[in-house]
C-alpha cells in the first residue's frame, strides 16, 4: 500500500517540534500523526523521523519556513539526503498555508499571508485570479522581519501588516486595492493571539484564519498524495500547448491596463475589446499593446502603438474604437484597431503584426 508524508519544521533550534503526517493512497481512512523533536545534530535527527516510520513513503513533500535562508534550506537538504530521506517536494509555510483555502474561495482577491516564528516573521502578498475557473495564485510582495530578541505584536503590525496594507494601496492588483483576507501561519504561538485580536479590531468585516503548525503536515501531506497520484497516472495522452508568458493588454488613460490576455493563457487565443474617447472632440486616439505583470501601465513594456487619425469629432464616450489581439499558437501576433460604427463599414483601421506575442516586430499595415 503506497504511502506519503508531509514534514513540517518551525526552526533548526534544538527541541524544536517537527510534525510529520504519513496518508496512504490505497486507504483513505488511513491517517497517522506524530511530533519529534530537532537533537543538536539536524542529520541524526532526519535518521530518527526515518526509523520511526514503519514503512517506505513513496512520496514526502517538506514545508519549511518562508523566512528560512538559503543556507538554512541547504543545511536541511543536506541532512535529508544523508538520512537517505528522499524529498520529492519543498514549499514554504505561506504556500502551504494558503494552499488549504484553495477550494473555499474561488474567486480573484488579494490575502496577506503571515509566516510567524519566534524571532522572524514574514509576510507575502498573494494575489489570485480566476481565468475561465481555472485558479492562478501568484506572490505579489514578500516581507520580512528579523529581531535579536523575540517577535512582538508592534513589530507585526509595523514592518508586516501596515507595509503591505500601504503598498497594496499604491499598487493595485489585478484583483484591486484592498486584501479580502488574512492568513496567519501560527509557527510559534508568541504574539499570534494578540495579533489576531488587533487585526480583527483594524479590519472587522475581514475573515482572519489562523493555520496551526500541526495543520501545515497535514496540508503538505495532502500535496503530496495529490502529487503522487498525478505521477502514476498513465500521461500518454499528453498535449503540450504553447502559452503566453506574460499578461498582455492594453493601456488605459487612467493609468491602468485592460487585460486581453492574461498570464498563461494557452495558444492559439483571439480577444476583443471596445473602447472609447477620454476626451471631446478628439480626431486621433494611441492604442498602445503592453506585456507585463503589474496592473498599472507604467510598470509594463509597451509592444505596440497603433495611431488612429481622422476620426470624426465627437462628445467622450461617443466613439467605439475596438481593438482585436490575435495570438497563433507559435506566437505570432496580430493586433487590428478600427473604428466601428453601426451599420457601416471601418473606414480607420490600423494594424500590426508581431513575430511573437513579446513584441517583435514584422509587419504595419494602416487603411
Amino acid at each position: 500500500m503506497p504511502f506519503v508524508a508531509g514534514i513540517s519544521l518551525s526552526s533548526l533550534l534544538p527541541g524544536s517540534p517537527i510534525h510529520v503526517n504519513v496518508l496512504s493512497h490505497g486507504d483513505a481512512s488511513f491517517n497517522h500523526s506524530f511530533v519529534q523533536a530537532i537533537s543538536d545534530d539536524l542529520q541524526s535527527t532526519f535518521e530518527n523521523l526515518c526509523s520511526t516510520f514503519t514503512a517506505k513513503q513513496d512520496y514526502v513533500a517538506l514545508s519549511l519556513p518562508s523566512f528560512f535562508t538559503e543556507t538554512e534550506k541547504d543545511a536541511v537538504f543536506s541532512a535529508t539526503k544523508a538520512a537517505g530521506l528522499t524529498v520529492n517536494r519543498t514549499l514554504n509555510h505561506v504556500r502551504t498555508g494558503h494552499w488549504m483555502f484553495r477550494a473555499q474561495d474561488h474567486s480573484e482577491q488579494n490575502e496577506l499571508v503571515l509566516d510567524v516564528g519566534l524571532n522572524r516573521a514574514a509576510a507575502q502578498l498573494m494575489t489570485t485570479e480566476v481565468d475561465e475557473g481555472i485558479r492562478f495564485s501568484d506572490v505579489s510582495k514578500d516581507f520580512i522581519v528579523n529581531v535579536a530578541g523575540d517577535i512582538t505584536l508592534a513589530m507585526l503590525t509595523t514592518q508586516l501588516v501596515d507595509p503591505a496594507v500601504a503598498w497594496l494601496k499604491a499598487t493595485p492588483t489585478t484583483s484591486g486595492a484592498d486584501l479580502k483576507r488574512i492568513l496567519i501561519v501560527n509557527s510559534s504561538p508568541g504574539a499570534v493571539p494578540q495579533l489576531v485580536e488587533e487585526l480583527r479590531s483594524r479590519f472587522k468585516a475581514l475573515p482572519i484564519e489562523v493555520v496551526a503548525e500541526p495543520k501545515l503536515s497535514h496540508c503538505a501531506a495532502s500535496i503530496a498524495l495529490e502529487c503522487y497520484k498525478y505521477s502514476i497516472q498513465p500521461h500518454t495522452n499528453l498535449l503540450i500547448s504553447n502559452v503566453v508568458p506574460l499578461r498582455v493588454g492594453i493601456a488605459k488613460a487612467d493609468g491602468f491596463v485592460l487585460t486581453l490576455l492574461r498570464r498563461n493563457c494557452t495558444l492559439p487565443s483571439q480577444r476583443s475589446a471596445v473602447l472609447t474617447t477620454s476626451t471631446d472632440n478628439q480626431t486621433s486616439v494611441t492604442v498602445r499593446i503592453v506585456v507585463g505583470v503589474s496592473p498599472r501601465n507604467k510598470d509594463n513594456t509597451i509592444i505596440a502603438e497603433l495611431v488612429l487619425d481622422g476620426l470624426e469629432p465627437r462628445p467622450k464616450g461617443v466613439p467605439h474604437i475596438r481593438v482585436t489581439l490575435d495570438v497563433e499558437h507559435l506566437g505570432q501576433t496580430h493586433i487590428v484597431a478600427e473604428e466601428v460604427t453601426e451599420g457601416a463599414v471601418s473606414t480607420v483601421r490600423e494594424s500590426v503584426t508581431l513575430d511573437d506575442i513579446t513584441g517583435n516586430h514584422g509587419t504595419i499595415t494602416v487603411c
